[in-house]
């Protein structure tokens, strides 16, 4: 099949979208515009998706709280204004607990011989907190973020990253991400634009990853580690 030399000791989830045994149910969080404040990493942000999607910095929205048009562009830097602390957090605890008990061993003790589950999951929430628009969370910024792939570098590869982008996309079917309809996709978009530098930096092809549309991790794809 399509996608099979990026799946090779990747066994399938079961994709029923329902919660792993000791798994917390769905957490609901009230809706309103968060406070919003740049962070160590929220320009970069900026900065790193302009230059992807449009070669140019100029004529995108630097304002960190989010348009409350559903009609008008969202971005990766005014998350935090529609989401929150509360559901950031939730997101990836729920995320992190896929993770620690994935029966993929060799991917589960990549995290497990590095870390902590509890570490892990106040360090990523950080990270998207700050990147996000909710302020000076994350101290080091994305010189922090290249010194930590560094210390786990032999476990960056595409397989690791088609079953992580597995799991997050599963993480997100399952979450509450509130009231606007734009907030998955610009997730997607965060997702897939920071696999594909990771990719040019542990050089493999991210360009195959997707969390929707086509490629390994997708659910509507055939080679997706869901399907069956």
């Amino acid at each position: 099949e399509r996608f099979n030399k990026y799946l090779q000791g990747v066994t399938k989830s079961s994709g029923s979208g329902q919660a792993a045994e000791g798994e917390e149910k769905k957490e609901y969080f009230s809706n309103g515009m968060w406070p919003a404040s740049h962070g160590y990493l929220t320009e970069t942000n900026m900065l790193q998706w302009c230059e992807e999607h449009l070669g140019s910095f100029e004529g995108v929205d630097d304002e960190l709280i989010a348009d409350s048009d559903y009609t008008q562009p969202l971005y990766a830097w005014q998350l935090f204004s529609v989401l929150g602390e509360g559901r950031i957090n939730a997101i990836l605890r729920r995320f992190y607990g896929h993770v620690f008990a994935d029966h993929n061993l060799w991917f589960r003790d990549a995290f497990v011989s590095t870390t902590t589950k509890e570490h892990a999951i106040a360090n990523q929430a950080a990270l998207w907190i700050d990147a996000f628009g909710g302020g000076k969370r994350y101290k080091g910024g994305f010189h922090r973020v290249s010194k930590l792939h560094a210390l786990v570098k032999e476990h960056i590869t595409l397989r690791a990253a088609c079953r992580w982008m597995e799991l997050i996309r599963l993480t997100l079917d399952q979450s509450d991400l509130g009231k606007d309809p734009r907030v998955r996709e610009v997730i997607d978009d965060f997702i897939e634009t920071h696999m594909r530098k990771y990719g040019k930096q542990f050089d493999f092809d991210a360009s195959v990853l997707r969390m929707r549309g086509s490629g390994p991790g997708c659910p509507y794809d055939e080679g997706s580690f869901q399907m069956g």
